[in-house]
């Protein structure tokens, strides 16, 4: 939060957008930022806090381990893999797609 503050006052008519990584767990787990001034003031000048989501382990290890592009894995994965990989891919649009309306 010391470097997100620091690029603030640096390029204060920036607009910008935190992005919480779901893996941690949901925005209660983020309760430094949930309740800091740094979050006021993002989201006062216009930015977004979003919370991208989680992917189950087993398929995240597919991609990471077997260096698969999410667009392979939706192929060759099986069939349970890849409707989760359909999931999270539906659930990134959501989040991602608040952020560039």
């Amino acid at each position: 939060m010391e470097l997100l503050k620091e690029f603030m006052d640096a390029v204060p008519r920036a607009r910008i957008h935190v992005v919480r990584n779901g893996y941690f767990g949901d925005e209660r787990k983020f309760e430094v930022y949930q309740g800091s001034k740094v979050r006021e003031s993002v989201e006062s000048r216009g930015g977004l806090s979003v919370t991208f989501p989680d992917l189950a382990d087993p398929v995240a290890d597919d991609l990471y381990c077997k260096r698969l592009a999410i667009a392979t894995a939706a192929k060759e994965l099986p069939i349970g893999n890849r409707t989760e990989l359909a999931r999270w891919r539906g659930e990134v649009r959501k989040v991602l797609g608040k952020l560039v309306e």
